[in-house]
């Protein structure tokens, strides 16, 4: 048996641009939950599934799931209870949609960020066209 040195590595796959990047597992649970919650079929004061049910349906490690589920109680989409389980908050709702309109504020940010960056862009290379090299 071959043990590769610290600075050896197996090649790694490239993504391609037009490629999603892919969600971390803890990410996928919590886009789960609260996509459920925004469609409303997960209601105020359901169950949710347990955890290793959880992990079976999204594809995680248990562990995985149980720190999703720790992000969503601290941002007030779950509660649990010792020994009875997690279930959908009062103000879930509420909270997912917080959080969707803060993503939007932030998508608008970057949008405007790349535009002032392209339009900059425009004006140096407008700037090195008078200039033979």
């Amino acid at each position: 048996m071959t043990l590769m040195s610290s600075d050896e590595s197996e090649p790694q796959p490239t993504q391609r641009a037009d490629e999603p990047v892919p969600l971390p597992p803890a990410q996928r649970v919590v886009d789960w939950v609260e996509e459920q919650v925004r469609l409303g079929l997960l209601s105020p004061h359901e169950k949710l599934p347990s955890t290793r049910q959880l992990a079976v349906e999204i594809g995680v490690a248990p562990n995985t799931v149980s720190r999703a589920l720790g992000a969503l109680r601290t941002r007030g989409v779950i509660y649990s209870h010792q020994g009875s389980g997690s279930f959908i908050s009062e103000g879930a709702a509420d909270a997912v949609a917080d959080r969707l309109a803060q993503a939007l504020r932030r998508l608008d940010e970057v949008e405007r960020n790349l535009a002032d960056m392209s339009s900059r862009l425009d004006r140096l290379e407008s700037k090195g066209e008078g200039v033979s090299g």
